[in-house]
């Protein structure tokens, strides 16, 4: 089974997930594991709506507004609801998420560096564009089924 696809990427993917959450929880340890990933998108993508973060982060719909209430009453972010369409709540980071947010990235980064220790700089160049391709082709496959 080693040497296939499937496990490679399923074994990279829980690896680094593990790695970076307990990276995390050095400096934010009462994050939830959902959480890292929506500060990190609201850092780059300001006063979204939920269905967005929900799609930036490939998360449900339903589990990201628990995530989003945990956040909300742990005072990392701010959610308005829109005046003209009251359906519609935009969320963004308050002080205390963006801070935590940086600290998220500061992990990130850590985790991505030791990641790459030992790939080259033609190697690491191709890894995203080959990932978001792979990714691609999964997304178009599932949205014609």
């Amino acid at each position: 089974m080693r040497n296939e696809m499937h496990y490679e990427l399923m074994a990279t993917q829980s690896v680094f997930k593990k790695t970076i959450l307990e990276e995390i929880a050095k400096t934010c340890p009462d994050l939830s594991p959902g959480q890292p990933k929506v500060l990190a998108f609201l850092m780059a993508e300001p006063h979204s709506i939920q269905c967005e973060i929900a799609e930036g982060c490939f998360i449900e719909p339903p589990t990201l507004t628990n995530i989003l209430a945990k956040m909300e009453a742990a005072g990392l972010i701010e959610r308005v609801r829109n005046h003209e369409n009251r359906r519609t709540v935009t969320v963004s980071l308050s002080e205390k998420g963006y801070e935590t947010a940086q600290k998220v990235k500061r992990a990130f980064a850590i985790v991505e560096a030791r990641a790459l220790k030992e790939v080259g700089r033609e190697e690491e160049e191709f890894l995203i564009p080959l990932l978001k391709k792979l990714r691609s082709n999964l997304l178009k496959e599932s949205a014609n089924a």
